[in-house]
Formats: C-alpha cells, sequence, structure tokens
C-alpha cells in the first residue's frame, strides 16, 4: 500500500513491521479492567475473539491482569475469516460450547455489535465505561 502512494520513498517492509511491533506496546482501556472483573464476578464464563493473534491478546490481557478471568482466547484463524463476518462469531460461539442466546457479546466497535446480532442472534452490550447488555439485543 505505501509503495502506492506518491512520493514513498520509504522501506515499505520496515514500516509494516514498526506499525505491528506496535501493537505489543498497546494498553487495554483503564475501565477495561474493571469491566471484565465485574462481568466475571457476575458469574458470566469470558472468553475472547481477536481478528489479531492469540499470543498478542494474551500478553494485552495479561499486562492489564485480567487474563486468568478467560476460558479461552481465539482468534479468525479457526473460522478463516474476519470479524465482523458472521461465521467468526459463529465460530466463536461453538469454541464456548453454547448456543447464540446464551452468549453475550461486549464490544466497542459498532461493527462487532451489528455483525453479531444479524449474524447469530446473539446478545449485545455496548462497552463504553460501564458494560450495560442491550435491552433488546440490538446495536
Amino acid at each position: 500500500m505505501l509503495s502506492g502512494l506518491e512520493g514513498w520513498a520509504g522501506d515499505g517492509a520496515a514500516a509494516a513491521r514498526h506499525i505491528l511491533d506496535g501493537f505489543a506496546e498497546l494498553d487495554v482501556h483503564p475501565d477495561v479492567p474493571d469491566g471484565i472483573g465485574r462481568l466475571s464476578e457476575s458469574g458470566y464464563r469470558l472468553t475472547a475473539m481477536t481478528n489479531g493473534s492469540v499470543a498478542l491478546t494474551e500478553r494485552l490481557l495479561d499486562k492489564a491482569g485480567v487474563l486468568d478471568r478467560f476460558e479461552a482466547i481465539s482468534d479468525v484463524s479457526g473460522p478463516r475469516c474476519w470479524k465482523p463476518a458472521r461465521a467468526a462469531y459463529w465460530y466463536a460461539v461453538e469454541q464456548a460450547g453454547v448456543q447464540p442466546d446464551q452468549a453475550l457479546m461486549v464490544a466497542v466497535h459498532l461493527g462487532h455489535r451489528r455483525g453479531t446480532a444479524s449474524g447469530t442472534g446473539g446478545r449485545v452490550a455496548a462497552a463504553r465505561g460501564l458494560c450495560v447488555p442491550a435491552d433488546d439485543g440490538a446495536a
């Protein structure tokens, strides 16, 4: 992509490595550990589904002190498609061993919330401050 930009004369591979390496330095938003703790303490089984890698997600959650709250972390290599594709959410539900109506998807991104609601019929919560379930299951 970068090589197609007019005037670009840099090393595309080095730029890509720089960006990808930066993901390992990210932190979760400040309200995430408390939200995860509240969900876990309320009896929710927690799993994570990422468009990134399991290893990177585990490092991120471990750094935030919440990795032990999750039963499993999966990525899109299983369903072989990116979220918000419907198949990605079906895969996550199947991996958790539950039916869609027994699952609650918590997401910040509107596209992921819409993908879950339309793709699986599962319940959806918006993550912004406190995690509050949507009353009608729609984003």
